[in-house]
């Protein structure tokens, strides 16, 4: 029970990350269309430099579920 209990807890705690990120997405495309128009340089780096920090939170992200499946391990 006590197993269970913690996996929701982690679960919800998930899907408010999941909101949290959504939501940091949806304003940063907010932003990116009020500054005007961009060019092809600009565009390509504001790309490349997405294209690093999902690489980071991706890798962030992998270490953390690992931590976590070890914990879990440990529980059982």
């Amino acid at each position: 029970m006590h197993q269970i209990a913690l996996m929701r807890e982690r679960v919800l705690s998930l899907e408010r990350a999941n909101e949290a990120a959504t939501t940091r997405k949806q304003r940063r495309k907010k932003r990116i269309q009020k500054q005007g128009t961009l060019s092809k340089a600009e565009g390509e780096d504001m790309i490349a430099q997405k294209a690093v920090e999902q690489q980071i939170e991706g890798e962030t992200q992998q270490g953390s579920l690992v931590t976590i499946c070890v914990r879990v391990r440990r529980l059982l």
